[in-house]
């Protein structure tokens, strides 16, 4: 989804997440090499959705503050529920809420675009079959509500859309995959006949599925994105060593849509991972693993992953911490985890720590291209990105997902002076987490 640069980049960044240190350390050489020919990274490539937007709307300045940190330049997407049965205005809608949201959203927290991502269903169907037409047509009047108020010209235009969030995980998605497209495709070019500009993308199933993706985009030329959800686990019994394997997935998987467009289309189309976090059912029972050091680890790895493959958006689940979330008050998981004392917790507005690394990588990844990275010797648990600017600047993650630290030499181009006359000091911008801590440092 390419837009113009939203961020000037100092000369040099770095981003370092270790996952233990322990005595003996191995040492890895890192070799980046800038390259005009590597894929441009877009201009928001972590974000977050906010799921239930009343909830996402407190009258808190320290969330206001939050959320510009975050999301200013950004993209925002908007994850909200429809009624199951229409208002006695015959809306679907909490449109009071929802313009509340977009209001701020574009005022207090400069957001730079909005994506909806909405969620209503099909009432009286079973899920297994193909809906009936009337059941199916009664349902879509609440997209097309949304798409008629927020899709125009206008300072509440959004541009991003997608039709429905996870309709098609049922059987009915796997084994109907050409009805289940031919229906979501009518909605994308109902949608565009609101508005022929806005970008529409699917099939936002619960996890990729080649077969459903497949027939969206045979059947929909009109569809500008690929999108999906994926969590990692769903279980707060899964080790985090089986999480951190199974969160290579994400980047394979990703790899694997834009192969899919291209061999469909003859040009890749964007992929955006519409929701994806550590655990997708983390409330029972609680894993506290979402609020603690080891879930900025784990996020990094995730970005970094995804960020290699080619994702063009990573939308983490979701801004609110409660179960999921970044940042907020009331964060029982945080005490729960040692992380907070357990206090007045409506006092107590806790950022958790893979909020950094959401921020880091939105700041000082966007509009990059990839850069050739050499390591010697070859280490197995480390897994590294990195993107330049066209002035020099780097950017590089780093993530070890091994139980042995590892020492760390980087070469790397010097960035040109500015000038002959003024002397240039190479900035360094450091994130650095392991599992009992995280520090920002300048």
């Amino acid at each position: 989804m390419p837009r113009q640069p939203r961020h000037s980049m100092p000369a040099w960044l770095t981003l370092a997440i270790l996952t233990a240190m322990v005595a003996a350390a191995a040492e890895v050489t890192i070799q980046i090499e800038p390259d005009p020919e590597g894929a441009l990274i877009g201009p928001y490539p972590a974000t977050a959705n906010c799921h239930g937007l009343r909830r996402h709307s407190p009258n808190d300045p320290r969330w206001d503050q939050a959320m510009k940190e975050l999301f200013e330049g950004n993209l925002l997407v908007i994850l909200e529920k429809a009624r199951p049965e229409p208002a006695a205005d015959g809306s679907f809608w909490e449109t009071e809420a929802i313009d509340t949201f977009v209001d701020r959203a574009r005022s207090d927290w400069g957001v730079d675009a909005l994506c909806f991502l909405p969620q209503w269903s099909i009432e009286g169907w079973d899920g297994k079959r193909a809906p009936p037409d009337d059941l199916f047509q009664a349902a879509a009047e609440a997209f097309l509500q949304l798409v008629g108020r927020y899709a125009p010209p206008g300072p509440r235009h959004i541009t991003y859309w997608l039709c429905n969030d996870e309709w098609p995980c049922d059987g009915y998605g796997s084994d109907h995959p050409d009805e289940f497209a031919a229906r979501y495709a009518w909605l994308v070019r109902e949608a565009k006949k609101v508005n022929r500009d806005i970008k529409l993308g699917g099939p936002v199933n619960c996890w990729p599925n080649a077969g459903i993706q497949r027939a969206l985009i045979e059947a929909c030329p009109e569809l500008d994105f690929i999108a999906w959800n994926l969590f990692t686990t769903m279980s707060a019994f899964t080790s985090t060593e089986k999480v951190f394997k199974a969160t290579r997935s994400l980047g394979a998987n990703v790899m694997a849509s834009r192969q899919l467009s291209q061999d469909i289309r003859g040009r890749e189309l964007p992929v955006m991972v519409t929701s994806y976090n550590l655990n997708g059912h983390a409330w029972d029972p609680p894993d506290d693993r979402l609020a603690r050091p080891l879930g900025a680890v784990w996020n990094a790895l995730a970005l970094t992953t995804m960020l290699r493959a080619g994702v063009s958006s990573a939308v983490i689940y979701n801004v609110r911490a409660l179960d999921c979330g970044l940042f907020g008050t009331s964060d029982s998981y945080a005490v729960s985890a040692g992380v907070l004392p357990p206090v007045s917790l409506s006092k107590v507005f806790n950022v958790r720590p893979a909020a950094h690394v959401q921020r880091f990588v939105a700041r000082h990844f966007a509009n990059l291209r990839t850069c050739r990275v050499r390591t010697q010797p070859t280490a197995r648990d480390l897994e590294i990105f990195a993107g330049a600017d066209a002035e020099g600047g780097i950017g590089l993650s780093f993530v070890n997902t091994g139980d042995e630290a590892i020492t760390i030499n980087i070469i790397a181009p010097e960035p040109p002076r500015r000038t002959e006359l003024i002397p240039f000091q190479l900035p360094l911008h450091v994130l650095k987490c392991d599992e009992y801590g995280i520090a920002v440092g300048q």
